[in-house]
């Protein structure tokens, strides 16, 4: 939707829109208004290398040992796979920090941060590492601080892909929708979220500011596995001697859902609701694949049934789902769109949306696309999953919500 970019001066450049943009106000803020922001870059820094190879941009060492920006520390000290050190910066826009130094330490083992925390090495957690299970052991156990959960913006889901599904009949919404009937999501949130988190029914959850405008026009499809089974009986399906549905040819019928290995609510979401279908009457491969796997886009877009993904929810990710985002074999499996869903009337609601300035039209659009997205079955919303942040008592000002924003307000108490 940047129709230009002007550098007028080494300080100063403008954007042109091609039209309207309701996200264009927060594009450049700094505290959690919008995940939609951009970032200026260095031309001096990063020009050649982005010139030479677009690919290899994230990998220089401006964004490691070598970070240069306006924020309120300054990076002292980085060691790969280790730490980085930060000082104040006295020269920080909103004023010096109360802090004077900051560690980091780099851990990406559940297991190896909570000994951490134990062991008071370790204050504060800044990222989802540590998955509800962890934080509610922690919380009981760490007499220095506590745990602060909170609903994230994400939304956890079972993300079917809609080009050539396998077996076809994922593509008929009433399947879907027994599928949905089946799965009891609160007693998901009970098991494997403590009970923390509320069953995703849309996008748009109960912490986020258009809930109210948009709820009444949600398609909610609550568990009821009697119903499930009427909607499979009426498509013609009917179950073999082991229980399990076949189709109409007597074949049986098997869908796959898989995650990718490493984080630990989708890995758990998987024989959950595996086993939910299984009690339904369909048979269900699993697979939890690996860092390799993960990495191929072609595999990620071209899967034969359901994948269990974390996304970002809230109306900033609706536009993720235009068609026009659909990974595919001409632009290289790129793509946002990972249900690669198309639906013209879809493409105009969420095109509509991001150009309505005023708020309670731009709410009414809102609806009309939710209301389209969860009627049709687009994702079958799970949860939303909730973070575990681990704070000190004697820590300050951090945010649970998102912790490093205000950095600069930190303190501890004497």
């Amino acid at each position: 939707m940047i129709d230009r970019v002007d550098a007028t001066d080494p300080q100063t450049f403008t954007l042109g829109w091609k039209s309207p943009f309701i996200s264009a106000d927060a594009m450049f803020a700094t505290a959690p208004t919008s995940r939609l922001r951009i970032m200026p870059l260095p031309r001096h820094l990063l020009g050649a290398a982005f010139q030479q190879d677009p690919t290899t941009l994230t990998q220089q060492p401006y964004w490691t040992s070598s970070y240069v920006g306006l924020g309120p520390f300054k990076l002292a000290e980085y060691v790969e796979g280790s730490h980085l050190l930060a000082r104040a910066n006295d020269r920080y826009a909103l004023g010096r920090p109360k802090l004077d130094e900051v560690e980091v330490r780099f851990m990406a083992d559940p297991s190896t941060i909570a000994a951490n925390i134990l062991a008071g090495t370790v204050e504060l957690t800044l990222n989802s590492r540590l998955d509800i299970d962890w934080g509610v052991q922690l919380r009981d156990r760490w007499k220095d601080g506590h745990l602060e959960a909170t609903q994230a913006g994400n939304f956890v889901g079972v993300f079917p892909q809609f080009i050539d599904p396998n077996p076809a009949i994922l593509g008929n919404v009433a399947f879907r929708e027994a599928l949905m009937r089946a799965v009891d999501r609160q007693e998901l949130s009970d098991s494997i979220l403590a009970g923390m988190a509320s069953p995703a029914h849309s996008l748009i959850g109960p912490g986020q500011p258009e809930y109210a405008a948009v709820d009444p026009s949600v398609a909610k499809f609550d568990y009821d596995p009697r119903q499930a089974t009427q909607i499979l009986d009426g498509m013609g399906l009917t179950k073999g001697p082991d229980g399990m549905y076949r189709d109409a040819a007597g074949q049986s019928l098997e869908i796959e859902i898989r995650a990718r290995e490493g984080d630990a609510l989708q890995e758990k979401m998987v024989p959950a609701v595996a086993d939910f279908w299984k009690r339904a009457g369909i048979n269900t491969k699993q697979f939890i694949f690996g860092a390799q796997l993960a990495n191929d886009r072609e595999f990620r877009a071209t899967r034969p049934a359901f994948e269990v993904v974390r996304q970002p929810g809230g109306s900033d990710a609706l536009s993720e789902y235009l068609s026009t985002a659909t990974p595919s074999a001409e632009n290289g499996y790129r793509g946002t769109n990972r249900t690669r869903y198309s639906s013209p009337e879809f493409d105009a609601l969420i095109n509509r949306y991001v150009r309505t300035i005023p708020e309670v039209e731009r709410n009414q659009v809102l609806a009309q696309a939710i209301s389209h997205m969860t009627r049709n079955i687009v994702v079958i919303g799970l949860d939303y999953s909730v973070d575990s942040t681990m704070i000190a008592n004697r820590l300050i000002g951090p945010d649970a919500q998102n912790p490093a924003w205000n950095a600069h307000e930190w303190d501890v108490k004497q």
